[in-house]
């Protein structure tokens, strides 16, 4: 019986030693600047109005290779991965820039018939202009709650839709230079300087 109950106690202040020990951060992590940091830093807005009237509103995230690896160190710190799981994740995104270049947009317009980016039939037109090249981007919207899409781009809000756009360009291609996205459409059009 005494070997019993020294055993308890032992599981029992193992228990309470376990519990209020800090994790540290996994050592996969690359160290930098601050997420919201790099987010911001490649991060625009705009608002387009006629006359008194808001035509469309549009952030935009334009996805570098430094956003890409912040972006995977951040959900990796979110939901608590496992460095195999890091790793096929960074490998992924890696790929994927090698083929094509990314941006977030939260996207507005006060006609909700109008806010449709990803239809076939939209009336908007995107573009990515790098180096006196432009190249048309296809919109997919995201299927996110709110809160975890605004955790990932803090320029969200819950009135406007997420969308990610895809452009046929290595993300190399846009990390150094200079880029302009365009939305353009009949019901109005803006421009936002990377």
């Amino acid at each position: 019986m005494k070997n019993l109950t020294r055993f308890i106690l032992t599981l029992i202040s193992f228990a309470i030693i376990s519990c209020g020990t800090k994790q540290p951060k996994p050592d996969y992590i690359s160290p930098g600047k601050d997420y919201s940091e790099v987010v911001e830093a490649n991060t625009q807005r705009k608002e387009e109005y006629s006359g008194l009237y808001n035509t469309v509103t549009a952030g935009a995230t334009l996805l570098r290779t430094e956003v890409i690896r912040a972006t995977i160190d951040h959900r990796a710190g979110i939901y608590q991965w496992d460095e195999n799981t890091y790793r096929l994740e960074m490998q992924k995104a890696i790929d994927q820039s090698l083929i094509e270049t990314q941006m977030f947009v939260s996207f507005y317009t006060p006609e909700r018939k109008h806010d449709d980016l990803n239809k076939p039939t939209t009336v908007w037109k995107i573009f990515l202009d790098v180096g006196g090249k432009r190249f048309e981007g296809t919109a997919k919207k995201i299927k996110l709650i709110t809160s975890e899409v605004k955790s990932m781009y803090p320029i969200h809000n819950q009135f406007s839709t997420p969308y990610m756009v895809t452009f046929p360009i290595s993300t190399k291609q846009v990390d150094d230079v200079p880029v302009k996205f365009t939305v353009t459409g009949p019901v109005g059009s803006l421009s936002l300087d990377f």
